[in-house]
């Protein structure tokens, strides 16, 4: 693959370009919008429900699909933490790769 800021050959697996430090993004997110990752996954999603199909429990499955389809990411904070983001208009959010990157983790 070559970063599509400066054309620095780039392996797979990483994140930032070693020559211009740009974010390329995760690399199993990459990873996965690949042609023959989603061929892949399209055709173990038909094998499942196939599966289902024959065992007599298609309709268990479609009801999870559903619930799934409207779930929500959450995220895992300390209570104290939670309580500085909603009492303070000046508190930010920081993920865990912003509080690695910054130095302050």
């Amino acid at each position: 693959m070559e970063c599509p800021w400066c054309s620095t050959e780039i392996r797979e697996s990483e994140r930032l370009c070693p020559a211009c430090d740009k974010d390329l993004g995760y690399p199993n997110v990459r990873a996965a919008q690949a042609e023959a990752e989603i061929e892949a996954l399209g055709a173990r999603y038909k094998a499942a429900t196939g599966d289902a199909s024959s065992r007599g429990c298609l309709d268990l499955l479609l009801a999870f699909q559903a619930a799934v389809s409207s779930s929500q990411a959450v995220i895992c904070r300390s209570l104290s933490k939670v309580k500085d983001l909603i009492s303070n208009d000046n508190e930010l959010y920081a993920s865990f790769y912003q509080l690695i990157g910054s130095g302050a983790r």
